[in-house]
């Protein structure tokens, strides 16, 4: 799920306008230390590449920040919904049988299994 305090992050950071990449990479790199995260310095480009391409399109406002925080629960609600789902078709083919077998196949895993058994009954 995305995080909130990485959304606040790279808000404030709209200024990525007037910084340069080496400047924002350490910054990034930074932030990343002391949350405790594994450094991308390919992620910190790309976050500066696609924050360079945006940053003119959204002003740095109460309402942009809102409208982040928004998008970024629904986001987190439809991965969710989709876990769920996941889970119940799994627990649901768990009990047909024939289900061991699928699962014994290499590269099924219980969010790939339950989509290849129905697969192959259909």
């Amino acid at each position: 799920m995305i995080q909130y305090s990485l959304i606040d992050e790279i808000h404030n950071q709209l200024k990525t306008l007037t910084m340069s990449l080496n400047a924002f990479t350490d910054h990034y790199q930074k932030w990343y230390s002391h949350k405790k995260c594994n450094f991308s310095k390919a992620t910190a480009e790309e976050i500066y590449r696609i924050a360079r391409k945006l940053a003119p399109v959204l002003p740095k406002d109460n309402f942009t920040k809102r409208l982040t925080h928004q998008e970024v629960s629904q986001l987190n609600a439809a991965s969710l919904t989709v876990e769920q789902f996941r889970f119940l078709m799994n627990e649901t083919v768990s009990t047909l049988p024939g289900y061991p077998v699928v699962m014994a196949m290499r590269g099924c895993y219980p969010s790939l299994g339950p989509h290849s058994w129905l697969s192959s009954k259909m």
